[in-house]
């Protein structure tokens, strides 16, 4: 992921809001040298740049989370409180139409990426995701430098079934969705 001729053609845009903007877009952590390689620049400018951000998010909702060489975009940790209100509704409430369709395509794709996922649903998944994810209905798998989703046992239970094989019709209903994929994410 190269963006250095788009980040110099915007000449008006500093390297801390490219990297909130990259941050905000993988909504996950990344690695120094990724941002990096990404933005051309070595990994010292990032850290000089990053350290940037995190001072212009001071006393926002928005906080630069790092541990090592990996930073993520998270939330301030003044507003925890909030959050928890937030996490608690989204624990007990109905999984919805978009939290069940996510679950759905992870349960007949995965294990698969949230920008598949995203690339079905032809919406932003984010959210959808880590609600999913808070549940206990979704595991991250990291493998090769990607990020990739599949049901846990939780999410079989949920939907009532023992195991893949109690789903209706599961092997041909995923055909059809491995179908709807580009060729290079089907496999």
């Amino acid at each position: 992921m190269r963006v250095t001729s788009t980040l110099h053609a915007m000449t008006n845009v500093p390297v801390s809001v490219a990297l909130e903007a990259i941050l905000l877009f993988r909504g996950g952590v990344m690695d120094i040298k990724e941002l990096a390689n990404a933005l051309d620049l070595t990994p010292e400018d990032i850290e000089a740049h990053l350290t940037e951000l995190g001072v212009s998010l001071t006393g926002r909702g928005s906080a630069l989370i790092r541990e090592g060489p990996r930073v993520l975009l998270g939330t301030a940790p003044e507003a925890q409180e909030a959050i928890d209100a937030l996490r608690t509704a989204d624990l007990e409430g109905p999984l919805g139409k978009a939290g069940l369709e996510t679950l759905a395509i992870v349960l007949y794709l995965g294990p698969v990426s949230r920008s598949d996922i995203e690339y079905i649903r032809g919406v932003q998944s984010s959210s959808t995701v880590r609600t999913l994810l808070m549940r206990g209905l979704i595991e991250r798998n990291e493998s090769g430098g990607k990020t990739r989703y599949r049901i846990t046992p939780d999410a079989l239970a949920y939907l009532g079934a023992r195991s893949l094989s109690d789903i209706p019709e599961f092997a041909k209903t995923q055909d059809s969705l491995r179908a709807l994929m580009p060729q290079e994410s089907a496999s």
